[in-house]
This record gives C-alpha cells, structure tokens and sequence, in this order.
C-alpha cells in the first residue's frame, strides 16, 4: 500500500471504532433511563411492559456493537503493525517474522533471572529476526502479580499488582562464554559514605547467594548491582567506556535497565512503564501518519541505543 491508501484505511477503521463507540454511549443512556421507568411505571401502576422491552432490546444490541467495536480495534492494530510498525522497524531490524498482538513465551521471560516474579503476562508486538548480522527476538511485555492483603473488614482479597512493563529482547551469541553477568539497576541509587556502603551491601546481599561484584566506577556501582560467577568476565565486559555508555542509554530509555550475559545469548529487560511502537495519534493526513513513524523510531532507538553499546563486545558476537 501507498501512503495515500495507508490513511483511507485507517481512516475508515477509526470511523468504524468512533460509531461503536458512540452507539455504546447512548445504549448504556437507554439502559439507564428505561431501567428507571421501568421500575417507576411498575410501581406506579402505569404500563411498564413496552419499557422493559426497550431496556431488553438496548442490552440485547450492546454486545454485537461493542464486539465489532473490539474487532475494529484488533484490526486496526494488525494493519497498523503490517503497513507501519513493520515497514519502519525493517530499516533497522532484518524482520523474519512480526506479530502485532503475539509476545515472546512466558517460560522464556520466567526463566530470565532480569524478570521479576510474575502470575501473568501479555505483551504485543513481537519481532524475531536479526540485527547487525545477530539473531533476536524482542516483544512489549507486562507483567502481574497477584497480591494478597486484607481489607477493612479482615476479609481476604487478591489483587493484579503491576510488576514490570516495556521491553524484553534477547540477543543470540555468536560464540560461548563461560559463566554469567548480571547486571541489575538499583530501585533507588546508592548513596556514598562508609556507613551507607554497608548498609547498601547488606540490602545487595540480602536473600541472595550470587557473588557480588564491583567495578572501578563508583557511579555505576551506585546505579546498578552486579553478580557473577566469573570475575574475569565481568572486568571484559565493563569496560570504563561500556559503563559510561550504558549509562547514557539508560537516560535516554527513560526506564530500568537490567542486562543479563549468559554461555549462548544476552537478555536485556527495559522497565519504562510503556508499550513500545504504539500509534498515539489519530492518523488522518500525510503528516499525522509521518508523525506515527517517527514515534515508532524513537520507541526503537531506545532500545537499540542499549543494544549497540552490547554489541560493541566483539568477542561475544564475532
């Protein structure tokens, strides 16, 4: 499809989605009113039959509207991810395949030790393909978990609570490396002093059996926590000019960033509370839809800012 053809299209869905929309609004109004003659002309002896049957018929029409409603939506989304997430992505990325609604496994995200501990996940846009000449495999994820408390009563209840939402990529390495990096952002950074070292190592090392390291930049040792079984590989890894990258890369992603380097891939998980290459205007003209892709370039490049830095490891992907 052409530009010009690329907006009718999306146009006619958006149109589609406004009148579902607008016809759920005034069956809810219907709902409403009715419902409460309803109830009145029965008390008041009046014939209340022909209004029960419009509040009947208003509930009965709600669900197919708001099903094309979600249908719509579904669609939009496809075409989008098809006609404009896709084509632009692949001036980067050598896309193999690409679902819009499809995210990566949760035994794979489970299994990460950057993830945290989840009851349930989705996610969109997943792309499996290569980057650079480097196999991987990327997707929008979210994840709940369920949390038990009690209320006011004593009763207990359970609720979703959000643990992680952004962006979950694992890269292919090209050669095996021998043991694991762990590179985990703190919640809050460290502060200096003798006394909050100790008490920072202490919270580190709490509930954790992994050997933890640190490096030369007492910066980055404030920002991100690191664990290892190979000393070795880690001072290859972080490198003064890596660290100072990395950094930078996570401003620029607005998020916390989490790395993880293990024998055959890395794995780097990107908590900015946001959905990546989502369309956040209403695409209506050349210049709404020329807005939508550079939206969808700057979602990427604040992941590939991270990737780059990684890559730049020529011994992990030689």
């Amino acid at each position: 499809m052409n530009d010009s053809e690329i907006i009718s299209t999306l146009k006619k869905y958006q149109r589609d989605m406004k009148i579902c929309t607008m016809l759920i609004f005034i069956l809810y109004f219907v709902i409403f009113v009715f419902g409460l003659k309803t109830i009145f002309d029965f008390i008041t002896g009046k014939l209340w039959v022909i209004s029960l049957i419009i509040n009947i018929a208003a509930v009965v029409a709600l669900k197919p509207i708001d099903k094309k409603r979600i249908r719509a939506k579904k669609e939009k989304k496809e075409f989008i991810g098809e006609h404009i997430v896709k084509r632009t992505i692949s001036d980067v990325i050598n896309i193999e395949e690409y679902a819009p609604n499809k995210h990566i496994e949760g035994n794979v995200v489970k299994a990460s030790p950057v993830m945290p501990e989840f009851d349930s996940i989705s996610g969109s846009d997943y792309i499996r393909g290569t980057y650079r000449g480097v196999n991987m495999t990327y997707s929008d994820v979210t994840l709940y978990k369920k949390e038990r408390y009690r209320d006011t009563d004593g009763r207990t209840r359970t609720v979703d609570s959000l643990v992680f939402k952004g962006h979950f990529l694992r890269l292919n390495l090209n050669s095996q490396i021998d043991g694991y990096v762990k590179i985990l952002e703190r919640e809050t950074p460290r502060k200096q002093g003798m006394f909050n070292d100790i008490v920072n190592t202490a919270k580190s090392l709490a509930g954790k059996s992994e050997n933890m390291v640190e490096v030369e930049s007492e910066a980055f040792n404030n920002q991100f926590a690191i664990y290892t079984d190979n000393d070795e590989l880690v001072f290859y890894i972080l490198t003064p000019h890596f660290m100072e990258s990395i950094v930078k890369a996570d401003e620029f992603a607005r998020g916390a960033t989490n790395i993880y380097f293990n024998k055959t891939y890395v794995d780097i998980a990107l908590d900015n509370r946001q959905d990546a290459f989502e369309v956040r205007n209403i695409v209506g003209d050349q210049r709404s839809l020329d807005m939508a892709r550079q939206y969808i370039r700057n979602d990427l490049y604040k992941v590939i800012a991270i990737v780059d830095q990684i890559m730049t490891k020529d011994r992990l992907f030689s």
